[in-house]
Formats: C-alpha cells, sequence, structure tokens
C-alpha cells in the first residue's frame, strides 16, 4: 500500500478545439488557471486516450474504468438505473427500468432547448411533473423528481426491453419524432412525450415562464434508459478506501452500488458567489480515513455543454480558483500525495458534441521529476514526457509516477 495519499481530478469535457473567438485557441490555452499550470510545471504531463462511449454517458464510463469495473458491466450502464439507486428502496419495488426525462422547449415540432436545473426551479419541476403523475400513473409508471429539471420514470418488464433513448441536449435543432426510436422497445418513450404534450399544455408554470420571456416547457424526453441495477462488484485493490465527489446524480449512484462513499460538490453557481467546490471538512476527512480521492467536476459543477467558448473560459477558471486552488492548500497539510489533473473528453463547443481527440493531463507529488513543461492545455503537454494513456492505467501511473 502506498503512503502517499492519491487524488484524481478530473474536469469534463475540459480539451476542446481551436476557436476563432479566442484567436485560434482553445479554452484550456486560453483560461488563467494558476493552479493548475503550477501543477504542470511541478510535474510530469501527457494524455488520456479518447473514451469509446455513448454520448451524454462519458463520465459514466470514465470513472467506472478507473474505479475497475468490469467492461462488460460498464457496457451496461445507464444514468436513469445509476439515478435510480439513490432512491428509498420501497420506491423501486416492482419496477424493472429507470429513464432519465428532460424537459424541452419545441418550435412547431423542432426541438429548441432543454429545460434543465439551470432553467427549471425545483419548484417549477415539480409543479409540471405533478401534472403529468396521472397518466403516467394509468400506464403503472412511477415519476419521481430527482432535482431542478430532472425526472426519473420507473417502469415494468411486462412493457418489454426499453431502448435507452437519445438525450435532448444532443437533439437540439432536431424533429422530436426523428430522434424517438421506433419499434415496442421505444414506445414508452414516444407515448410519454405525447401524454406530457398533452399534459403540459397551458400549464401555469409555463404562461408564467412565456410571459417573462423564459422558454416553456412543452414535453418530457426520456433517454438513459436501462435495467436497474444490483450491486457492482470492483477489483479489491480499486475499492479498498476510495471516495468520490462530484455533482453528477448518475455518479452517486454509481458510488452506491459500488459501496464507495461519495459527497456532493458545490454548484458552478454557488462557487461564483465565492464558495470553494467542496466543503472542507468533508475533504479533509476524507484524504484521512481514505487511500483514494477521486472528484469529479462535471454537470452542475462544471457546466460544459452547448455554452460558448468565452463561457468555457470563465468555468475552467473558476475551477480553478475554487476547486483545485483550495484542493491543493489541503493538500499541503496532508503530506505526502500524488495528483491526476486531467480531461475526460475533447469536446467541441461549437458543434455541442464530443469529438475525436486526446485530452491533456498531468501528474505530480511525491517522487514526480519535472518533465519542463510549463502549463495544463492541449498545446503545452503535447512536450510531456508520459505520452498517451487510458483511464484504466490512471490508477497504476499514480503508484509508480
Amino acid at each position: 500500500m502506498s503512503a502517499y495519499k492519491k487524488v484524481i481530478v478530473v474536469y469534463r469535457f475540459a480539451a476542446d478545439l481551436p476557436a476563432d473567438e479566442l484567436g485560434g485557441r482553445t479554452p484550456m490555452e486560453t483560461a488563467r488557471m494558476p493552479a493548475a499550470d503550477e501543477l504542470a510545471r511541478s510535474g510530469r504531463c501527457g494524455f488520456l486516450a479518447e473514451q469509446r462511449a455513448p454520448e451524454m454517458c462519458e463520465s459514466i464510463y470514465f470513472v467506472a474504468e478507473i474505479l475497475g469495473v468490469e467492461r462488460k458491466v460498464i457496457e451496461r450502464l445507464q444514468p436513469g438505473p445509476l439515478e435510480a439507486a439513490l432512491l428509498e428502496e420501497d420506491k423501486l419495488a416492482g419496477y424493472d427500468f429507470a429513464y432519465c426525462g428532460s424537459f424541452v422547449t419545441l418550435d412547431g415540432e423542432t426541438i429548441v432547448g432543454e429545460c434543465g436545473g439551470s432553467v427549471l426551479s425545483l419548484d417549477e419541476t415539480v409543479s409540471l411533473t405533478e401534472a403529468l403523475v396521472p397518466a403516467a400513473s394509468r400506464q403503472g409508471w412511477r415519476m419521481e423528481v430527482t432535482g431542478p429539471g430532472r425526472v426519473l420514470l420507473l417502469c415494468r418488464a411486462g412493457e418489454g426491453v426499453p431502448f435507452p433513448g437519445y438525450p435532448p441536449l444532443l437533439a437540439i435543432g432536431e424533429k422530436a419524432g426523428a430522434v424517438q426510436p421506433r419499434g415496442h422497445g421505444g414506445e414508452i418513450i414516444r407515448k410519454m412525450f405525447d401524454l406530457s404534450r398533452e399534459s403540459l399544455s397551458g400549464h401555469p408554470v409555463n404562461e408564467v415562464r412565456i410571459d417573462l420571456g423564459e422558454n416553456p416547457a412543452h414535453g418530457l424526453m426520456l433517454w438513459g434508459g436501462g435495467v436497474l441495477s444490483g450491486k457492482i462488484q470492483l477489483r479489491e485493490e480499486s475499492a479498498a478506501r476510495t471516495v468520490l465527489f462530484t455533482g453528477e446524480a448518475a455518479l452517486c449512484g454509481l458510488a452506491r452500488l459500488v459501496g464507495i462513499e461519495s459527497f456532493q460538490l458545490r454548484s458552478y453557481e454557488e462557487m461564483l458567489q465565492g464558495q470553494p467546490a467542496f466543503r472542507l471538512a468533508e475533504m479533509v476527512s476524507a484524504l484521512r480515513k481514505n487511500n483514494l480521492v477521486l472528484i469529479y467536476a462535471g454537470g452542475t459543477t462544471a457546466g460544459f455543454g452547448r455554452d460558448s467558448v468565452v463561457e468555457k473560459v470563465r468555468l475552467l477558471e473558476r475551477l480553478d480558483a475554487r476547486l483545485l486552488a483550495p484542493l491543493m492548500e489541503v493538500l499541503e497539510s496532508e503530506r505526502p500525495f500524488r495528483v491526476f489533473l486531467g480531461g475526460d473528453r475533447v469536446f467541441s463547443s461549437r458543434d455541442g458534441r464530443p469529438v475525436a481527440g486526446e485530452a491533456p493531463f498531468v501528474l505530480a507529488g511525491e517522487g514526480i521529476t519535472p518533465d519542463g513543461v510549463e502549463g495544463w492545455s492541449e498545446g503545452a503537454c503535447a512536450a510531456g514526457s508520459l505520452g498517451v494513456i487510458k483511464a484504466g492505467d490512471i490508477l497504476r501511473l499514480l503508484e509508480r509516477g
């Protein structure tokens, strides 16, 4: 067992393509990230190989691979069942499948927006969902609000094996009917969408939102569907004394299923108010009680997605100031340690989706000899000494340096 603490910090979709708005640079090359750059100067750099995962499952595959979940198990994981793992067992009794549900705004039949947690309040989400519950109950489905703009739908096996569904965030600009799966496996998705359009028409929440010039919720699209999961076995060396910090509900559900503790990162909005991304007492306790602390900054913590490249620069700078900098201060009092800092995928802000490419990383800490790289970015890390590795190699790299 290593004498030093191991910390893995991952920013979702941090790497990007060069952008004209940034003078031909990427957001990572533009952002002022003194904590990350200092880590790069004190350590060694390389790239993470492109990860093969279904869109909107990237974080699940990435974290599961780090933890040592078997590949055949990883390929069955979906956001719906993982988020459902956070519900009380009595709410899951009698159900076999779970979907995530996202409210969408339509212009005729075209999807023009997703009403997620940054758009809908929790009260609005509850009110809209309550309007859908009667129709869902008649179908034998159960609906649960899991957060602002977030809904789960539970259904039974007698309705056939469902298709996962298509994430609405990636369907903006598409006809709703064109992205809904056909055939028996897509029946639940199509039926819920039709029922929601009827139930939400003229809803008071939508009328107020229209009066305020805000996007209304015209329908509910189901996605991330799959079979409810039982406990997941980890490799012994991965499972020992590991803790997860994240803002993503699906990852908290994964942590529960693999039997490790998880803590919520604060939202980006809370960080804007000057608060660190984590609660100090939780981080200090996690470092003292565990051998591995895994921090995955994504979802509400880092709103990477269809944001402009300029906004992505601001997000990276905020994470550096409110997550990485305070983390390094804590670690200075918990020596010895080793830290891995990386992004999981290359994400094109211009196209609004992941693209092919390798994401830069830094390895620093006890016994790591610097390789002369001056900063954490796509261009700077090209001069690093660690080459290209896979997510499943991160723990071994932390061990050997």
